[in-house]
């Protein structure tokens, strides 16, 4: 913090390299201001707002918190191989017994013109050219492209009657 000093101290003191500079254009030489103020002041000295400090306050937040994630990213550069194979691991281990994801799409189910289709078990779902239209399970699929039976079968929402 800096040093408070008065107004007379200031007064009194000349600038750098005003010295010789104590007699004005008329040759007196120049009172002090100090002799014009009878009380001396006290000069205050501006303090850091508490706002601007919670800024900063915040700011240091912020950057503890970006250095964090730095280091987290670090830690998983240095394990990432590691980290993955357990992934691998525990998500085999849940699959046992049932069907393992290999990234590869089930092979499409043909869908056959002259069959008649209805709205598989358990399911439902709407006209795509008509939303207001519900199929529920069990109702008889007609009037739909070959495009769309395909779709639906492959979703396993319609099955051959």
């Amino acid at each position: 913090m800096a040093k408070q000093t008065t107004i007379d101290e200031q007064a009194n003191t000349p600038a750098p390299g005003a010295e010789g500079a104590a007699e004005n254009a008329t040759g007196q030489e120049n009172q002090p201001a100090a002799a014009v103020i009878e009380t001396p002041a006290t000069l205050l000295v501006a303090e850091t707002p508490d706002w601007v400090q919670t800024i900063i306050d915040s700011n240091q937040t912020v950057l503890d918190s970006n250095n964090k994630v730095l280091a987290g990213l670090e830690s998983f550069k240095e394990h990432a191989t590691s980290f993955v194979e357990d992934i691998i691991e525990k998500s085999t281990a849940r699959a046992e017994g049932g069907p393992v994801m290999t990234g590869k799409p089930a092979k499409e189910k043909e869908v056959d013109l002259f069959a008649s289709y209805v709205v598989a078990e358990g399911k439902s779902f709407r006209d795509s050219k008509d939303f207001s239209k519900v199929y529920e399970s069990g109702d008889p699929i007609e009037g739909l492209n070959e495009d769309r039976l395909k779709n639906l079968l492959n979703q396993g929402l319609i099955e051959e009657a």
